[in-house]
């Protein structure tokens, strides 16, 4: 497992994880793995972009609030075989969605970074 990259924004924590993955099941026990070490966290969402899956969850969040946008930073450099999960440690004073869709994608971008490379 990475180091996560970690990122605040407006008091709350954001820590970002990614990896290389081969299937579904790589994927499932990279995110079972990170879910586990943070147990007490207030939200843990993620996705994955296979050659044949794709997949997002949205943690306790809103539909659509912190899936997508981790979805949305792999495609958009064109990713396969990529996990990336997003753990929400504090919840500060976030309560716009465009906010926190925000700091999933970006934490996520980070994320992807730090394992995958620029």
């Amino acid at each position: 497992m990475t180091n996560p990259i970690e990122n605040i924004v407006n008091k709350s924590r954001f820590l970002g994880y990614a990896a290389r993955v081969t299937d579904r099941e790589e994927a499932n026990a990279f995110i079972a793995d990170i879910t586990e070490k943070h147990s007490d966290a207030l939200s843990v969402a993620h996705a994955y972009v296979l050659s044949y899956a794709t997949k997002m969850h949205d943690g306790i969040e809103r539909k659509g609030i912190a899936g997508l946008p981790i979805y949305s930073a792999i495609v958009r450099r064109n990713l396969k075989g990529v996990v990336v999960v997003v753990v929400r440690e504090i919840s500060g004073a976030m309560t716009d969605k465009r906010a926190i869709m925000g700091a999933y994608g970006k934490t996520a971008r980070l994320a992807l970074v730090e394992a995958i490379g620029p």
